[in-house]
């Protein structure tokens, strides 16, 4: 088996016929199967994908949960059951828009025994059009990426990568499992294992809608999140890149105190802005001027008061 596709999905019922499609339309001269981890959707995910079971069995296998055993955990189950030489990540409410996004993936790594994985350019789009498309990442993307690249941006969309098999060792996937966000930590662990190629050409769409996982969740567990995986990711790098992930985790506290401060738990935001200080006294991913106001905000709220003085919004992290 030359590729398997790994679809995570749960309530993508209005897009899960979409994703499926969008793989089964893929021209190819070699074998691939789709391999589905549906989590127990409450909605008539599971029906759709076992219609499309039925019509193409020899094609897409399903894992079909009993109860709901969360993203991670059917990520990690799903890339266990995948039996190709590459593996193609796509989720259940994003789809593909070239047929030769595969192909040319794997002629890619073919070519290119040095890479571990291979990605390319997606178009992000709102499904409630609140906002423009945009085209991820810019086309001045370098035609490779390293750590030192992954530590400055995610860049890559999972439904874009394709990765070779071999690099799953039973450590990683113990260590994987105890992950918070995933894809980011999963990008870290591929580019320690060899390069990682950029295909400059838009093959694929994602979707961000209110019923994303990611998307939907709320600010607060966003930003905890965060600091949870900025934690792990430091461990597993041996602090070789403690100053970055120390402003990174300072730059979460420090967005953590304004969203309390918009709540009006002040205690919260004290807490938080004071972190965001210990972790990294002189963040240069946060203006002085904006920590002064919050200094002031705490501490001589009089004085924020009278100079009326206002807290930016919460700075965009990655």
């Amino acid at each position: 088996m030359k590729v398997s596709v790994h679809m995570l999905t749960y309530n993508h019922e209005k897009y899960i016929a979409q994703a499926i499609e969008s793989v089964l339309m893929q021209e190819l001269s070699f074998d691939y199967e789709i391999v589905i981890g549906e989590d127990c959707s409450t909605d008539n995910t599971r029906e759709i994908v076992f219609h499309y079971h039925k019509k193409h069995p020899n094609k897409i296998r399903l894992l079909l949960h009993e109860r709901n055993i969360g993203a991670i955990s059917n990520h990690i189950q799903v890339l266990k059951a995948c039996h190709g030489e590459y593996i193609a990540f796509l989720e259940g409410d994003d789809y593909w828009t070239s047929p030769h996004k595969l192909q040319k993936q794997v002629d890619y790594l073919d070519v290119h025994p040095d890479h571990s994985a291979c990605f390319h350019a997606v178009r992000w789009f709102y499904e409630d059009g609140s906002q423009e498309d945009c085209i991820a990442p810019r086309p001045t993307c370098r035609r490779e990426l390293f750590l030192e690249d992954l530590m400055k941006s995610t860049t890559i969309n999972p439904c874009s990568i394709m990765f070779r098999q071999c690099i799953l060792t039973k450590s990683f996937l113990d260590w994987y499992s105890t992950s918070v966000i995933g894809d980011w930590e999963f990008f870290i662990y591929a580019v320690q294992q060899g390069r990682i190629g950029y295909i400059d050409e838009v093959m694929a769409a994602y979707r961000i809608h209110a019923g994303g996982s990611y998307q939907g969740a709320s600010s607060v567990k966003k930003l905890t999140d965060k600091i949870k995986t900025f934690n792990n990711l430091n461990a597993c790098l041996k602090f070789k890149y403690n100053k970055t992930f120390k402003e990174r985790i300072s730059q979460c506290h420090y967005a953590l105190a304004i969203e309390y401060v918009h709540r009006h738990n002040l205690s919260d935001a004290k807490s938080h802005f004071i972190m965001s200080v210990v972790e990294c006294p002189f963040n240069v991913r946060i203006s002085r001027k904006e920590v002064f106001k919050m200094f002031m905000r705490f501490y001589l709220p009089a004085a924020y008061k009278r100079m009326g003085l206002q807290l930016a919004q919460k700075p965009h992290l990655f």
